[in-house]
């Protein structure tokens, strides 16, 4: 059997392992929001189809 000792260590590594994978998600969401934020407030501009016509799909 393991000492207390021990387990209270591999606990504490769990948690900072978790700890990590939860600042990241944060992060993730974070820069998630700032882009669909930027989207939304994009899509509000107004469009000018001048911009577009004769283009072909691929841009150029």
């Amino acid at each position: 059997m393991r000492r207390p000792f021990e387990m209270f260590h591999e606990t504490l590594g769990a948690l900072k392992r978790i700890d990590r994978q939860l600042a990241m998600l944060l992060i993730i969401e974070s820069s998630r929001s700032k882009r669909l934020a930027e989207t939304k407030k994009g899509a509000n501009a107004p469009f000018d189809s001048d911009d577009v016509a004769g283009t072909p799909c691929g841009g150029m």
